[in-house]
């Protein structure tokens, strides 16, 4: 095994064929932040103790660890650069080769471990499972003397210099997301451009148990009926707008708005005064004596809480009435979340921003299609869309489509439908998507 030259540049070496790396040291820390990783750990030891041949029934993982990476002696340890900003971060994962290596994995899958630098030291702070296989092109080999919660072993800044060399995989991900991210804030400024916002100079509790605003703006009732329907409205006060007339929020805090019901009547106030509400409102509006082409316009809401008095009290004198949007933003919430969690390797592959836009790093297949491939459906794809539906097809079908959730509707998924396998369209439609 060769050893590194220190004085070449690291990136240069590391990612020369993939080799192994040689370090004079490999400190790994599993006592500092053992709390964040412990108890996962040991109810996989504990689940898998007959196949893994554990015997220590009160110390599994010290066993298990001393086995994988014995203390002191010559080790290797398989890592991939998680890092996404200046804090190097690594995942750790058993050797696949070496006289006990097929007793390291259960089913195909070794514990893998998070890890962070401190004070020249690997200290572990998260555990997952992970293919057990040879290193993929974004891992390498690392091999060194090993010490597990060594107190007076440290590594060397050179090879703390060579495993930040390491290819950032989620630094390739968040690149390759930011587009996505770019259609999301599109939607949300569309979400927000479609919300009706009606300035309110008064309230009250109808006879009916209802609220009644009384609204004034620049807006057309049989127009206001069509935008509004029957939708939730809530109430923000003046102050959570930069403008006394017209809503415009902030946009560097979140604002605090409260729900008051749906909208079950929009009328125009141009008739005989029926309530307090109509008389009050009476004076001021002909003071302004509509010469800025303003409208006065009543909209009626059924509360939800039956407490009308208590959420009359919760409603602002005056304010601002609004149509609900959570229904349309939660979706983008979610879709922001699931992107956090997958460029922070939290879902359940813990590889997969490393290969899913790229189908290059995708196994090649090891069986026979079970299914022809249509000519006419492969003539619509390209070469990286051909690659995925091919090994797609030749993987075993063990799941179902639910587990990969909507593709895209385009003309090519649905001439690959008849095709009926769950997998080609998941990689289809990740291929279609995202690598594109």
């Amino acid at each position: 095994m060769p050893v590194i030259d220190n004085t070449v540049e690291p990136a240069a070496v590391i990612t020369e064929d993939n080799r192994p790396v040689v370090v004079q040291r490999i400190c790994l820390d599993f006592q500092f932040r053992a709390e964040r990783h412990q108890d996962r750990f040991a109810r996989f030891l504990e689940t898998h103790r007959g196949p893994l041949g554990l015997g220590d029934p009160h110390d599994p993982a010290s066993e298990y660890l001393q086995r994988v990476w014995p203390d002191g002696l010559p080790g290797s340890v398989i890592i991939t650069n998680t890092s996404a900003d200046e804090y190097g971060r690594w995942l750790l994962r058993p050797p696949v080769v070496g006289p006990h290596s097929s007793t390291f994995a259960v089913g195909g899958h070794a514990p893998a471990f998070r890890a962070y630098r401190r004070q020249g030291r690997l200290v572990v702070d998260g555990f997952v499972l992970v293919p057990h296989v040879q290193p993929r092109s974004f891992e390498v080999q690392v091999s060194g003397q090993v010490h597990i919660n060594p107190s007076g072993e440290w590594m060397e800044p050179d090879d703390f210099a060579l495993l930040e060399a390491l290819p950032r995989q989620r630094e390739h991900a968040e690149e390759r997301l930011q587009l996505w991210r770019s259609y999301l804030n599109w939607r949300e400024k569309l979400v927000h451009l479609g919300q009706v916002a009606l300035r309110y100079e008064r309230r009250e509790i109808t006879d009916g148990g209802k609220i009644r605003f009384s609204t004034r703006g620049k807006h057309d009732p049989g127009n206001l009926k069509r935008q509004v329907g029957s939708a939730v409205m809530l109430v923000a006060p003046l102050g959570a707008s930069r403008s006394q007339d017209r809503w415009d929020p902030p946009t560097d805090k979140r604002q605090r708005l409260v729900r008051v019901g749906s909208v079950v009547k929009i009328a125009a106030s141009n008739g005989s005064p029926a309530s307090r509400l109509q008389q009050q409102g009476e004076h001021r509006r002909l003071e302004c004596a509509n010469a800025d082409g303003q409208t006065s316009v009543f909209v009626t809401v059924q509360p939800d809480d039956d407490d009308r008095d208590a959420m009359l009290r919760a409603v602002p004198e005056e304010g601002f009435l609004l149509t609900s949007v959570f229904g349309d933003l939660k979706p983008l919430h979610t879709e922001r979340r699931g992107m956090d969690r997958f460029r922070k390797d939290q879902g359940h592959n813990a590889y997969l921003p490393a290969w899913l836009f790229d189908v290059r790093q995708a196994g090649v297949p090891e069986a026979t299609p079970s299914r022809s491939l249509d000519e006419e459906v492969l003539a619509q794809l390209d070469d990286d869309q051909r690659a995925a539906v091919t090994k797609a097809m030749a993987a075993p079908a063990r799941s179902s489509a639910k587990r990969f959730g909507p593709v895209l509707k385009s003309p090519t998924r649905r001439a690959a439908a008849p095709l009926a396998h769950p997998l080609l369209e998941a990689a289809f439609g990740c291929s279609r998507a995202m690598m594109k």
